[in-house]
């Protein structure tokens, strides 16, 4: 539970965290801003009260996967989108628009995302695999790579290209 988390926390151990915005205003939160300088706050940013922060270059790490991509031929790159409502998953989502613009039109783009509901407490590998599996046979399926917002959803996204006949990298690259 978050109250047990924020134990661990506030403990005399140091800690990494990894929280989403909404974790920041609960238990962890309290206790990460108590934990006086033991606990760094990762892909988030409390700096401003003391609390050490460290964020990503997230924009710079799409820029650098696309043209990766593309640099091995991928053309039509899809987005594999988590949780809209997070800052972070907007400015994924932006800069990955924006790397994409030329080669389609907003509406093309918009149906290249594909989005994977995230509920609280549910295992993203398995959200992945349903929501691709969806798509996989739905017959839209034209990407020959796709980013993926959340590394946690990759075992089902693996699976569910295996589920359908496909492979990666020989059909198609993650």
């Amino acid at each position: 539970t978050e109250r047990t988390a924020g134990k661990a926390i506030a403990g005399p151990h140091p800690s990494l965290v990894f929280v989403i915005g909404s974790e920041l205003r609960g238990p962890i939160g309290e206790a990460i801003q108590k934990a006086e300088g033991r606990s760094v706050l990762i892909g988030n940013r409390l700096d401003s009260i003391g609390v050490p922060s460290v964020m990503l270059d997230d924009g710079q790490s799409i820029r650098l996967a696309i043209a990766h991509l593309r640099a091995a031929g991928h053309r039509k790159i899809g987005l594999i989108s988590a949780d809209a409502d997070l800052p972070i998953s907007r400015l994924q989502k932006s800069v990955w628009l924006g790397e994409c613009a030329g080669e389609a039109t907003p509406e093309e783009l918009e149906n290249r995302v594909i989005s994977v509901p995230m509920p609280r407490f549910e295992c993203p590998a398995m959200q992945a695999y349903t929501t691709m599996l969806e798509y996989f046979r739905s017959g839209r399926a034209d990407m020959t790579a796709f980013f993926c917002q959340v590394d946690e959803m990759m075992p089902g996204i693996l699976a569910a290209l295996r589920e359908v006949g496909l492979f990666v990298p020989q059909d198609m690259s993650v």
